[in-house]
């Protein structure tokens, strides 16, 4: 058995040597602002990069999906493949409570909670990663049962989720057919990167200002864009998502700056 873990949350080398009787990928992980790169993870197949139009060659070949990674477009992208290509799949969700998801292609994410833009990463509830593992210790024997349920690592609970009102529509498949993906360009002249979604955004800066002040460098904000230094970048993030990094020519260091600052994930 093939297990695919998405990472991002920082506990992917407890989850990786939990499940070191099994082949297992490791997607990204814990990435350092300051050193511009991944914490590596031994024991495994490691890919050090987020997953965006590169997914299907990654995912190929994989029997169960674990998503603990900083972004929902990953998470719902996750859900897309395992539906589409009958497989199981685990999604970390922060949704009324830190949460944890279990679909079989018969499950539908857009059920328990529709694709929407996020609160960036950062402001998120802290997570108690002890939990997660515990909660997998108990899957482990059991990872490929066919069944959908939701389990709160507040309550420890375990509830079917309802999906009675799903639809086609739910079940469209966009975060495969590359309608939601993020487009990365890295200048040629400048050092600087750029991060476009290709779905329809709209950010009220203000507000985006007001839950970033006290964890970024506030440096100027108009009608068109909110700009804030973070460690040595420069960011600017405009109304409909753009987002421009400069001091870098790293798409992960982008990447991961969009995903925890910019909330349009």
């Amino acid at each position: 058995m093939k297990i695919i873990i998405l990472g991002g949350m920082g506990f992917e080398k407890e989850l990786v040597s939990l499940f070191r009787d099994f082949s297992v990928v490791l997607i990204g992980g814990k990435y350092d602002l300051k050193k511009e790169s991944f914490h590596r993870v031994d024991g495994c197949e490691f890919f050090s990069e987020f997953v965006t139009e590169n997914y299907y060659e990654i995912f190929s070949g994989g029997d169960v999906f674990i998503d603990v990674s900083i972004n929902n477009k990953s998470k719902y992208l996750t859900w897309n493949f395992t539906a589409y290509y009958k497989k199981i799949c685990y999604i970390l969700l922060f949704n009324d409570g830190w949460k944890i998801y279990k679909f079989d292609e018969n499950g539908c994410l857009n059920c328990v909670k529709s694709y929407t833009s996020s609160l960036p990463y950062v402001l998120l509830p802290e997570l108690e990663s002890s939990k997660v593992i515990c909660f997998f210790e108990s899957e482990k024997v059991s990872l490929t049962g066919r069944e959908n349920f939701c389990f709160d690592l507040t309550s420890g609970k375990k509830v079917e989720p309802d999906f009675s009102k799903c639809s086609s529509e739910h079940k469209n498949f966009d975060f495969m057919n590359g309608k939601m993906s993020d487009i990365v360009s890295v200048s040629c002249g400048e050092n600087l990167v750029v991060v476009s979604p290709m779905n329809d955004v709209t950010i009220d800066l203000g507000r985006l200002k007001e839950n970033l002040k006290n964890h970024v460098g506030i440096l100027k904000e108009n009608m068109f864009f909110l700009e804030f230094k973070v460690e040595k970048f420069n960011v600017q993030i405009f109304r409909h998502g753009r987002t421009v990094v400069k001091g870098t020519k790293e798409k992960n260091t982008a990447l991961f700056i969009y995903y925890n600052y910019a909330g349009v994930v």
